[in-house]
């Protein structure tokens, strides 16, 4: 089982080589058997180690520091929004290359990181790209 390889990369980088194996199996798990029950996944996880055990690594992975809301999630969703903002974008500038172009962001386009990326496509842009989004008074 494969993930999206937007997902691929950052869960590789965020994870461990044995805990993204681990992940991998336990959503080829989810998706087969559609048991959320960790004693059922246990059951079926292919590891060569006591069902006890299965069923302890399984709880310990869960509750793993590194897989938090804020360390771990929270990049991601941040992540996927921006891609999505740049997905929506990238066919419109492309189009009016030829012009000048002045983008302006609600409370939908906002963030660094798009500022960013916009500042880094002005270098290659054959006209100039301005831009403006609306952000919380504390960024």
């Amino acid at each position: 089982m494969d993930f999206l390889p937007f997902y691929q990369d950052y869960l590789e980088n965020a994870l461990s080589k044995s805990k993204f194996l681990l992940l991998r199996i336990l959503v080829w798990l989810l998706q087969v058997h559609k048991q959320v029950r960790i004693e059922r996944l246990a059951a079926y996880l292919p590891i060569p180690i006591l069902y006890q055990s299965r069923r302890k690594k399984i709880q310990r992975f869960l509750v793993e520091p590194c897989l938090s809301l804020v360390l771990f999630w929270f990049p991601l969703i941040k992540l996927i929004n921006v891609k999505e903002q740049i997905a929506l974008i990238r066919p419109v500038l492309k189009l009016l290359s030829d012009y000048e172009l002045l983008i302006l962001g609600d409370r939908e386009f906002h963030g660094v990181e798009l500022s960013y990326w916009l500042k880094k496509r002005n270098r290659t842009a054959k006209k100039p790209i301005y831009f403006a989004f609306r952000e919380r008074k504390d960024v």
